[in-house]
């Protein structure tokens, strides 16, 4: 099952940002919240980010892949939504640019990321919409 390759890849991007995190907290000497650090909360965000679409997009591509979508459609998704939560992460977590808490620039990558992780959720959205409807008759 291909869904099975991008949920490893997917689950080492979030132990990553798990350690970014860890690390972070060894940093700024933190046992649990963000100790009103901007980079620590950055640094949260971009993994509970990660956690709230990651999980869901894993289910709907796995469905559309059991559902008979094409190999090569799975992987187009798969590596679509890789590079968007890559993307998001990276400017979250170090390529924008704050100025007393308030950004900047440079959230050009999180904007690609987002575009990109909504994209490939709606389109496999419909594509089990379509499947379902094509398979009910």
């Amino acid at each position: 099952m291909i869904t099975s390759l991008y949920a490893a890849l997917l689950t080492l991007i979030y132990i990553g940002l798990s350690i970014y995190v860890i690390a972070g907290r060894w940093k700024f000497k933190l046992a649990v919240g963000d100790g009103n650090q901007d980079n620590m909360k950055r640094r949260i965000r971009a993994h509970g980010n990660f956690a709230e679409y990651a999980p869901l997009f894993l289910i709907i591509l796995g469905l559309a892949e059991y559902s008979g979508l094409p190999a090569s459609a799975v992987h187009g998704f798969g590596l679509l939504f890789v590079a968007a939560r890559l993307l998001h992460a990276y400017s979250l977590t170090i390529g924008e640019r704050y100025k007393d808490g308030i950004l900047t620039g440079g959230i050009r990558f999180r904007s690609i990321g987002m575009v990109g992780t909504f994209t490939s959720m709606a389109l496999l959205a419909l594509v089990l919409i379509v499947q379902w409807i094509a398979n009910s008759h």
